[in-house]
């Protein structure tokens, strides 16, 4: 089981490789309230590497309070914008006050970027 695991990563590292180069800039295809897109320049990469944030509702008036943030990294052939829906669960939590006003940052980690050595427990 472990060698079908493992050729099905080297086949998808492969396939990626072989792609040309990855894409590190993922726009949101529909807008969301309080979720934007934006992008930084990665100085070791030299490309615009793509995240987006989730800002609760208060956030432009209440300019004196502190939230706390939340970096959600995603898996294998994800990006930054793979999962718009948690910022809409999130936003529906804060406005039903499940859960207090907090700051949400979809993180793009690259679609390869695991370590092939990495070992799970049995």
């Amino acid at each position: 089981m472990k060698v079908i695991r493992l050729l099905c990563v080297g086949l998808a590292y492969l396939a990626v490789s072989a792609s040309g180069a990855e894409s590190w800039n993922h726009p949101l295809r529909e807008k969301f309230p309080g979720l934007q897109h934006g992008t930084l320049q990665s100085a070791s990469m030299k490309v615009e590497v793509g995240y987006n944030i989730f800002l609760p509702p208060d956030y432009a008036t209440n300019t004196s309070a502190r939230y706390p943030v939340i970096y959600y990294l995603h898996g294998m052939d994800g990006h930054e914008s793979s999962y718009p829906d948690y910022a809409r669960l999130l936003a529906e939590a804060i406005r039903t006050r499940t859960v207090p006003p907090v700051i949400l940052v979809l993180v793009n980690g690259g679609g390869t970027s695991f370590s092939p050595t990495h070992r799970t427990a049995p």
